[in-house]
Formats: C-alpha cells, structure tokens, sequence
C-alpha cells in the first residue's frame, strides 16, 4: 500500500511539476515563432506559477513590441507615400509651371516675330514707294532733259507737263513757262 502511495503521490506529483513545465516550454517555444496566442495555463502561487506568469508577461510584452513596430512601420509607410505624393504635386507644379513659362516665352517669340515680319513689310511698302517714287521722279527729270536737249539744239516746240506741286514740278512749270516766252 506505501508503495501504491507513493507511486500514486510520485504521479500526482510529477504530473503537477510536469503539466507546468511542459504548458510553460510550450509557451516559450511559440514566443520564439512569435505566435502570441499560446500563453500558459499555469494557476498555482508557487515558482512554477510565477514563472508562467512571467512567461505570460513576456508574450503580452513582446506581443506589444511587434504591435508598436507594425504600427510605426505602417506610419513610416504612410509618411513615405505622403512625401512622395508631395514631391510628386511639387514636381508637377514645377512642370506646369515650366510648361506655362515655355508657352508664354514662345507666346513672346511669336509676337516678338510678327512684329518683326509686320516691321519688314512696312519697310518693304516703304521702299516700293519710295522706289516708285523715284521711278516718277527720274521720268519726269528724263522728260526735261529731253525738252531742254531739245531747246538747247533749237527746238523751243517741246511740251513741258506738270503733273504735281513738288519741286520738280515746280522746275517743269518754269521751263514751260521760259519755252513759251
């Protein structure tokens, strides 16, 4: 019967010592796979409860540890795409800006071209007029040589033509004028 007693208590005994120490490995070996869901089960006030309990507070610990940093590291996460959004809104900005200068500076160029080409084309009229001008002019100085060659050689038939107020005409006007006297 002692030995059935003892046997019996050496069981009772083991299983006491060895369900604790066993559930509290178990608790440790998931920690160390950070599987957080597995804590030991030990209720007793003795080491071995202490040590399950400071088991326990290890995961609870470590648990939020893992927590703040997936935390932070969605936060840094968030911060980055915000940055990179900003830079991709201030890189924008920069390009619609350029794009605008680009436009107002051809805008420029083209004004600054159609001023020129309008600026030539006046010259271009102004030089035909003058040109035209004095295509009149040497007509009507060739006439006189023609009408004053002619009265110098004797000739005082010639017809002188005025055709305008200015000094050439003005000039014809008193070589008629000295052909008729």
């Amino acid at each position: 019967v002692a030995t059935l007693l003892v046997g019996v208590f050496g069981f009772l005994l083991s299983r006491s010592i060895l369900r604790p120490l066993q559930d509290c490995k178990e608790g440790v070996m998931a920690l160390s796979k950070q599987d957080f869901s597995r804590k030991c089960n030990v209720k007793s006030r003795d080491e071995l409860g202490q040590i399950g309990t400071a088991i326990n507070q290890s995961i609870d610990a470590t648990k939020k540890a893992f927590d703040d940093i997936e935390e932070a590291a969605r936060r840094e996460e968030a911060a980055r795409q915000e940055r990179a959004e900003a830079e991709r809104r201030q890189a924008e900005r920069e390009r619609k800006l350029q794009a605008e200068k680009a436009e107002a500076e051809r805008r420029q160029l083209e004004k600054e071209q159609k001023q020129r080409e309008e600026h030539a084309q006046m010259e271009r009229e102004q030089a035909e007029k003058e040109r035209l001008a004095a295509e009149v002019l040497r007509g009507k100085v060739n006439a006189l040589l023609k009408v004053v060659g002619a009265a110098a050689n004797g000739d005082l038939t010639g017809q002188v033509k005025v055709e305008g107020n200015e000094a050439i005409d003005e000039l014809a006007g008193g070589i008629a004028k000295m052909l008729t006297d």
